[in-house]
């Protein structure tokens, strides 16, 4: 199973936290809470991608995260539609900006 944190309701439904859906005439959802902290911290060091909102993907180590979610990537790549983009060096995404994060070695298209 992929592990990723989404930061809005526009994401895969086979992410981890999102829930289960049932096949009940209510087509009710189960969801289980989960503190992203934890999978975040797990994430420092490692490669990730981290999908912005607008559809552009950033590759880079993870460096530092902070309590707002803010990120900090190494090493820097830019992605766009499975294509590589450019080097970016060291940068900062805020918050705000990001759809969700996942390590890079999860095998799913780059």
């Amino acid at each position: 199973m992929r592990h990723a944190l989404a930061f809005t309701n526009d994401f895969p439904a086979d992410l981890f936290f999102v829930g289960s859906w049932f096949n009940t005439p209510s087509e009710t959802m189960s969801i289980t809470p989960v503190n992203p902290q934890p999978f975040v911290n797990e994430l420092t060091g490692q490669e990730v991608f981290i999908k912005l909102k607008w559809g552009i993907e950033l590759k880079g180590i993870l460096k530092a995260v902070d309590a707002y979610m803010n990120f900090q990537l190494l090493e820097c790549e830019e992605w766009s539609e499975g294509s590589f983009k450019g080097k970016l060096g060291e940068v900062l995404v805020r918050c705000n900006n990001v759809l969700y994060i996942r390590a890079a070695d999860q095998g799913m298209s780059e």
